[in-house]
């Protein structure tokens, strides 16, 4: 892989990385997302949660919301799936 689509692939990464820290910040709730919202409060659930997002949005055309969304209800216990 050349140097430049390495440093332009790093680059989109930091861009996704910091819109999805600013989405969890400002529009994450407790009422609405309180396993997410937990997750964000250590270091390593913010990468759990920004690593799923970018996996989800490459592989399932998801939004941050969506995907955000998505990872609520694979952590909720009480959530019945399809």
């Amino acid at each position: 892989m050349s140097k430049d689509l390495e440093k332009r692939k790093s680059q989109a990464k930091m861009r996704l990385d910091a819109l999805v820290e600013k989405y969890l910040k400002d529009i994450c709730t407790e009422k609405y997302s309180p396993f997410v919202c937990e997750l964000k409060t250590t270091k390593e659930g913010i990468e759990d949660i920004k690593d799923f997002v970018l996996k989800e949005m490459v592989l399932n055309n998801m939004t941050i919301g969506e995907a955000l969304r998505e990872r609520e209800k694979i952590l909720d216990p009480n959530f019945l799936g399809d």
